[in-house]
């Protein structure tokens, strides 16, 4: 009928060979809008004519099949449905025809769409019990896993979750690729969960995850709805979990699975998320550590153990952050197996951590170490009550030091290096390795030669050298070989400052106290010309250093025999040396030496 309509629009002149020739006579031949009515219409037209009985079982069918397609348009296009619904008519149709040719081969189809009109339509009663009839009439029938499946979603919809539950295993036990399968396995497990069978549920759970889930277990590869199911079935395996055993029962229930691997971190980071938003802060931790001490050298433990560190931070357990950043910085920092067998692209991963972890215990130990001091200070204990504080002031500055250097050897060239070093040094210094210091220092100081730093560390590094002097001082006492040589090199240190940070408003005192050091070590040539630079004001000085200056001079010249250089040393030091001062007596004595030694 159609086609024979189609060609009454052409030319009567038109050929098959022209039609054959020139495809663009049927191109641009515009089809009229036909209604589902319309084409009723010509099928009940047809039936009035044809005898054959085979032909009219198909018309028939093809009118309830008119009907559906109808209701299908109107429920798309959300017209407003009759009272009866949407598919009234294709029911009508479909009962009429199967009723109508009982044992025809074709009502296996007719009663799929018959099911499908009544689920649709929302009788799903109806639909349950053409469903069953389906099921008993046409055991081999290709669309048997579809009727399984909406059979189970009907139960599943009633609550009746033990029905639900076969239906779905029905169409799994008929091992049909299809696009509902996944949904099967999903489904199946929350019939199970829905009656409290967690562990059976996270079985069907674990098969949607082991099919869909990509080798790399990157999820957001997936398309849209994959990982839609996906994400569900993570949200769901999460509550499973929460009911039934926490982060253990993941192990238990996941690791005989073969392809479990993939996918288990995701696992432990939805159980620890559920707790997180639950604010059961300990169960969360609890949850991403079971992962980390499973699987230390995963690419995934970083992540899982900074999500550990976050649930403390929120849920305010103080004690509980501190091991866990320096777990981290021992699991997976330089040095660790981890950092040594993974790739640059894993350990940037880790890095922005370690940056933050590392200056976080450095100063925390740092700042745990001057407190106990200070306390130490003030403390009135007995005396072991204060070793023992002393130790442990001790050991935080050890700590300290350790991790401004591992921050310093893991990134060598970050910006913040100068400020580690001399942080380092600050460290050491107050917890009493003076020498180390003032290594640190020095590099500070004159090979990095920081615009904030330096002079500060230069400086420092001098002060280190006279605590260290003092120590060998108190051990090996005044004119030990080994005094004498830390003062030679704190005096290099002391020329080295002044030369190298010459406007620094210390430089003068430094001076002062180079001349002094050099005069003690009778390097005397080399005192005066230290000295006379003091007071030839090429560095800040005051009265007090040029009073020292002076001193020294006049010390110098007097030990190398030049006493009357001496002399005027020493008038030149009286200037600065106030009346009423009690060694102005000695400089005049002094004085009157050189003049002695003048006449002798």
């Amino acid at each position: 009928i159609l086609l024979l309509s189609g060609c009454g629009v052409m030319n009567q002149n038109t050929t098959i060979g022209q039609l054959d020739a020139d495809d663009a006579l049927l191109t641009d031949v515009p089809l009229p809008r036909v209604s589902h009515k319309d084409v009723r219409n010509e099928y009940r037209s047809l039936l009035e004519i044809v005898e054959e009985e085979e032909l009219r079982r198909q018309i028939e069918r093809r009118i309830a099949g008119v009907y559906m397609l109808e209701g299908d348009h109107n429920l798309l296009v959300r017209t407003t449905p009759p009272e009866a619904g949407y598919y009234t008519e294709a029911i009508k149709s479909y009962n009429e025809v199967i009723g109508k040719y009982p044992g025809d081969p074709d009502n296996a189809e007719s009663m799929y769409q018959l099911a499908k009109a009544y689920d649709l339509d929302s009788k799903d009663m109806q639909a349950l019990e053409v469903m069953d009839a389906f099921i008993d009439q046409y055991p081999s029938s290709p669309r048997l896993d579809e009727i399984y499946f909406r059979k189970g979603d009907i139960h599943f919809h009633h609550k009746q979750y033990e029905q639900a539950e076969a239906a779905f295993q029905a169409v799994i036990a008929l091992g049909n690729e299809s696009p509902i399968l996944n949904n099967s396995y999903y489904l199946l497990g929350w019939s199970r969960y829905k009656q409290s069978n967690y562990a059976g549920g996270m079985q069907a759970f674990s098969e949607v995850l082991d099919r869909l889930i990509p080798d790399d277990g990157r999820i957001e590869q997936l398309d849209k709805v994959s990982r839609s199911l996906v994400d569900d079935t993570l949200h769901i395996v999460s509550l499973s979990l929460a009911y039934d055993g926490g982060a253990e029962k993941i192990d238990k229930i996941f690791s005989a699975r073969e392809q479990s691997g993939k996918y288990k971190w995701l696992l432990y980071a939805g159980l620890g998320e559920h707790f997180l938003g639950k604010e059961r802060y300990e169960d969360s931790a609890s949850s991403y550590r079971a992962f980390v001490m499973q699987n230390p050298t995963s690419e995934r433990a970083p992540e899982m153990h900074s999500n550990m560190i976050r649930a403390y931070i929120e849920g305010e357990f103080s004690s509980q952050v501190l091991p866990e950043k320096e777990r981290y910085v021992g699991n997976y920092g330089i040095g660790s197996e981890f950092w040594e067998t993974k790739t640059d692209d894993v350990k940037a991963g880790v890095i922005p951590n370690l940056k933050t972890y590392l200056d976080e215990l450095a100063r925390h130990y740092h700042g745990t170490g001057q407190k106990l001091k200070k306390e130490l200070a003030a403390m009135n204990g007995s005396n072991d009550k204060k070793a023992a504080s002393a130790a442990k002031a001790g050991e935080s500055f050890v700590k300290a030091a350790a991790y401004y250097q591992q921050y310093m050897r893991t990134f060598p060239d970050d910006p913040r290096v100068p400020e580690m070093i001399y942080m380092r040094a600050e460290a050491l210094f107050d917890g009493g390795d003076h020498v180390a210091a003032i290594g640190e220092y020095e590099k500070a100081a004159y090979e990095l030669k920081h615009d904030k730093y330096g002079a500060d560390a230069g400086y420092a590094a001098l002060v280190a050298y006279q605590k260290h002097a003092g120590d060998l001082q108190k051990t090996y006492g005044e004119e030990s070989p080994q005094l004498d040589e830390w003062r030679s090199r704190s005096v290099d240190s002391q020329l080295k400052f002044v030369n190298t940070y010459r406007e620094d408003e210390r430089s003068g005192a430094v001076l002062a106290k180079t001349s002094e050091e050099l005069f003690a070590l009778k390097r005397y040539e080399k005192a005066l010309e230290v000295a006379n630079t003091v007071v030839s004001g090429k560095g800040n000085t005051d009265s007090k250093l040029y009073r020292t200056a002076y001193g020294v001079i006049a010390h110098s010249q007097y030990e190398l025999g030049n006493y009357a250089a001496a002399e005027a040393g020493y008038r030149d030091q009286l200037k600065y040396i106030p009346e009423d001062d009690g060694k102005r007596e000695t400089v005049v004595e002094r004085m009157a030496a050189t003049a002695y030694k003048q006449g002798d």
